[in-house]
Parts: C-alpha cells; sequence; structure tokens
C-alpha cells in the first residue's frame, strides 16, 4: 500500500545492541548473525516489521537463540489478550528463557505501541511502569520485541506488529 518514510534498523558485530543503525565500518564474518529491522509507515502511522535472521548462525548458543525465541514469540502470542498484564506474560517468558540458559541475555519485556511513532507507549522494555498496564482492546502492539543479545555472536529477535481485538489479536504485519 506504499510507504513515506521507511526506517532501517540493522544490528550486527560483536557487541549487539538493542537498536542499530546502519555503520559502513562493519564487516561480518560468514556465519555471524545480522538482524534487519524494517519500520514501515503508512500515511505517517508507522507499523514494525518482521526482523529477519540473515545466514546460519555458527554457534550452539545462536541457534538455540532462534528456538527459545520462535518457542516466546508463540506463547507472547497467545498470551497477549485483552486484559491481561504485560508482567504476567513477561514471568511466563522469562520461563522459556530461563529452560533454555538464556535468561541473563534478554531484555526484559517484550512488547510496545506503534502507531505515529514508530515505539510508543506501553514500552515494556523500558518503562517499567508499563509492564503492570493490561492490554487493551484498540492498541496496537510490536511484538516480540526483546531481542536475546549475544556477545560476539549478535542478537537473535522476531518481532511483528498486532492490533488488540476485543476476541484477540489480529496481526498486520
Amino acid at each position: 500500500m506504499g510507504c513515506e518514510e521507511p526506517l532501517v534498523y540493522i544490528n550486527a558485530g560483536p557487541h549487539p545492541r538493542v537498536h542499530s543503525k546502519p555503520m559502513s565500518e562493519i564487516r561480518e564474518a560468514r556465519g555471524t548473525a545480522v538482524t534487519v529491522a524494517v519500520g514501515a509507515d503508512y500515511c505517517r502511522y508507522y507499523a514494525n516489521t518482521r526482523t529477519v535472521v540473515v545466514g546460519q548462525p555458527r554457534h550452539e548458543l545462536a541457534r538455540e537463540s532462534l528456538r527459545a525465541m520462535d518457542e516466546a514469540y508463540d506463547l507472547a502470542v497467545n498470551s497477549t489478550r485483552p486484559r491481561a498484564r504485560f508482567i504476567d506474560v513477561i514471568r511466563k517468558l522469562d520461563s522459556i528463557f530461563e529452560k533454555r540458559v538464556l535468561l541473563d541475555y534478554r531484555i526484559v519485556g517484550y512488547a510496545h505501541g506503534v502507531g505515529l511513532q514508530i515505539e510508543e507507549t506501553p514500552i515494556t522494555t523500558i518503562l517499567p511502569r508499563d509492564r503492570v498496564r493490561r492490554v487493551k482492546p484498540g492498541m496496537v502492539l510490536a511484538m516480540i520485541h526483546s531481542p536475546i543479545l549475544l556477545p560476539g555472536l549478535g542478537q537473535v529477535k522476531r518481532e511483528d506488529t498486532f492490533i488488540v481485538r476485543e476476541d484477540g489479536l489480529e496481526r498486520v504485519t
């Protein structure tokens, strides 16, 4: 349907960060995870698009992180419902990361609002007070926003945008 001002975030390098802009001096070895996120807007309203990990991870920790992220994504989508508290979903997600020995690598939180800005409240990864808020119909949420940061290997992230409906979530990306 078009896009006026897309935003592109690329995360690569031995010291992964939550957000990164393209950097011309970074060169990656074969098998290193490179995460590309494209935020597309339509009539000035943003929607996060799914993050893609390019290449085959060269380390078992990265492969395990990909499996954990898929499991966490499914759990977040199935658990985020009207009137649910974000913190209750976060605790469920943490049990996945703990079971796979990845708790120390994940960013706390998992969702943020999307609309006139690519990130707006509630932002459960940045604002602890937003973690205790309840999910409400009409919210537009990007999930699962929190990456698993793997020093020396990159990050693992999977994110889509959803509209919260009274009967559940509608995926729009």
